[in-house]
């Protein structure tokens, strides 16, 4: 009865009906039916009846999405998560307007260190572009993340370009705790009040850790050989970067993609953000494009001249810098 009256009551809203007609056919096309049933259920209903049915019968909560895209790319995505799998399923695309700058610098075999790689999203664009005599390194410390990383770099066939590690940067190497968050694109090595405010977290556990200076070395990757870093680490930033000194001070030619958050580093300490923008400044860094995150989902271009503009920012900012 609660559900037909919710029904009811969206008929006599016409814009509201279109909205999620609209919604509901979006996702079959990129899922399926099943996958569109089951959102539409749980956003207006409260049960995710699609997702239960899955658990229930073993078959797991990852299913596949089509994204929006030119190339019509295919990614795993967990049902589970309210992060950056629920983003794609609903909208079939990620940080739109910083996505189109950054693909502007990736070029055949180019060799990447990619961040906090997630499920892969960005990990499977530059793949794309970057061909087989290309090498990108994807560092993802969560097992659930991690796995389904693995799972799409071989379902796209990128296995020859990818190389795996599960774990984090940081300032030094050894392990650290990664706090869990509900949503698989927030999970964090560094807990600050402003994220408990918009963040549910759901555990904890001990991850490997490398300074990125000591991840070079061991993978045996010359400095001077890397071509892009992309890193979005929630906050943990401030820390990574001290442990990339040495590899930016003797690489060529690079290109930094990174979101950064000034609002968690404020957190850290007064002095942790300036600190972090000084770095970027002693490095050699210069801006080239930005984005404010707008929300999950969405970002929108912004002019920022030179580093020293961010200090006056406070929520997450897409960046992408140059050095030369």
């Amino acid at each position: 009865m609660k559900i037909i009256s919710k029904v009811f009551k969206a008929l006599t809203k016409p814009g509201k009906f279109f909205r999620l007609c609209k919604t509901f056919f979006q996702i079959s096309k990129r899922t399926n039916i099943g996958v569109a049933i089951g959102y539409i259920r749980e956003e207006h209903f409260g049960e995710n009846t699609y997702m239960k049915k899955r658990e229930s019968k073993n078959k797991g909560t990852l299913v596949k999405v089509e994204l929006d895209d030119s190339s019509k790319t295919t990614l795993f995505v967990d049902l589970r998560d309210k992060g950056i799998s629920k983003d794609l399923i609903i909208h079939g695309k990620r940080e739109e307007e910083i996505s189109k700058e950054f693909k502007k610098y990736l070029k055949e075999s180019q060799t990447i260190i990619d961040a906090g790689s997630n499920i892969g999203y960005y990990v499977i664009m530059e793949s794309q572009v970057i061909g087989n005599h290309g090498k990108i390194y994807a560092i993802e410390p969560d097992p659930s993340n991690f796995g389904i990383l693995r799972k799409n770099v071989e379902y796209n066939g990128f296995t020859e370009i990818v190389d795996l590690e599960r774990a984090a940067l940081s300032d030094n190497t050894g392990e650290s705790i990664l706090y869990l968050a509900n949503r698989s694109n927030l999970h964090t090595l560094t807990k600050t009040k402003s994220m408990e405010k918009y963040v549910e977290f759901e555990g904890q556990i001990t991850v490997p850790t490398y300074t990125l200076d000591d991840f070079v070395e061991y993978k045996g990757i010359a400095p001077g050989e890397i071509d892009i870093i992309r890193m979005d680490i929630e906050g943990h930033e401030f820390y990574a970067l001290q442990g990339m000194k040495r590899t930016i001070e003797k690489s060529g030619n690079l290109v930094f993609f990174i979101e950064i958050h000034p609002k968690l580093m404020k957190d850290i300490s007064a002095e942790a953000y300036p600190s972090f923008l000084k770095m970027l400044k002693d490095m050699g860094f210069e801006i080239k494009d930005s984005a404010m995150s707008l929300s999950s989902q969405k970002d929108k271009k912004v002019h920022i001249s030179n580093i020293d503009d961010l200090a006056d920012f406070h929520e997450a900012v897409e960046v992408i810098l140059e050095k030369r």
